[in-house]
């Protein structure tokens, strides 16, 4: 089972086009990112 947090770091490249830094920042803390979840696939 995938953490909610990996599918989210899979569509940023999509969500970030063509955005300005401020709005892709405010992307970025809207979607709660955590990175220990996402290390965690690499265990497998």
């Amino acid at each position: 089972m995938r953490p909610a947090a990996f599918i989210h770091l899979q569509i940023l490249p999509q969500l970030v086009q063509r955005m300005k830094l401020a709005d892709i920042m405010t992307i970025l803390g809207s979607i709660d990112i955590i990175m220990g979840e996402v290390d965690r696939l690499n265990d497998h």
